[in-house]
């Protein structure tokens, strides 16, 4: 059942990052740039596949060694994999704060140049400048959240409020009895689990522009249509500025 549950994962993990680059190529090569919201596009982008990276690295690469080389050769490896992950994890959900902002600017000032494109990538460094300073913190201050591979959790050496607020659940209490309950399960659930969830934020970017943007999923079906025949399928589509 584990083999299983890994091919699979695996395979989603390698659909995602084939879609990535095709995605990335289709709006790269897009000529009416200026209907689609192509800087939140770059950046989801680049996060799910650094993501996805990082996944790899989490979860594929332990299962070609030992656990005495996971646990001794590699020891420094999964602490910065994970704020990595932490990193490009993060990003995304302060950037959607951004993006919220943006809407109702546009719903209030149609004809505001506030969120221009040169003023958009300044806010967007801002925001990456800052989710930086909130990963890291925990890593300076000696509390880097590291995550274990054999028991599928991520753990922090101390308490700092930080580490709290990155880890999925935020709260000490809850996170302690939702441990128990998951360790408590039978090792083929608990990678059920956590594959499913890990197969999800890897698909991020093919769940939000091609499931559920239909615009954005013209432009590619468009585009795979001309790479395969040569020919266009659907005329020029104007995409409101979204994740």
């Amino acid at each position: 059942m584990i083999p299983f549950l890994f091919i699979i994962y695996s395979s989603v993990l390698v659909f995602s990052l084939l879609f990535l680059v095709f995605f990335f190529y289709t709006i790269k090569s897009y000529k009416q740039k200026g209907s689609i919201p192509t800087i939140y596009i770059y950046l989801m982008v680049f996060c799910n596949f650094v993501e996805i990276w990082m996944e790899l690295c989490n979860d594929v690469m332990p299962v070609f060694l030992t656990k005495n080389s996971y646990d001794c050769d590699l020891k420094l490896v999964p602490m910065y994999v994970t704020l990595v992950d932490n990193l490009v994890y993060s990003y995304p959900l302060f950037l959607t704060i951004l993006m919220v902002c943006e809407r109702i600017y546009v719903l209030i000032f149609p004809f505001g140049r506030v969120f221009a494109n040169k003023k958009l990538w300044w806010y967007c460094c801002r925001i990456a400048t800052w989710t930086a300073i909130f990963v890291m913190t925990p890593f300076w201050k000696g509390c880097p959240v590291i995550f274990d591979y054999y028991s599928l959790t991520y753990v922090t050496e101390c308490e700092h409020f930080v580490s709290f607020m990155i880890l999925p659940l935020v709260r000490k209490t809850s996170r302690k009895h939702f441990q128990t309950e998951y360790l408590a399960l039978s090792e083929s659930t608990q990678r059920a689990i956590y594959y499913t969830r890990d197969s999800l934020v890897g698909l991020t970017c093919f769940f939000i522009y091609f499931v559920g943007t239909p615009a954005i999923r013209k432009i590619i079906f468009d585009r795979a249509f001309f790479v395969t025949t040569g020919r266009n399928k659907f005329k020029t589509v104007s995409v409101s500025a979204m994740i």
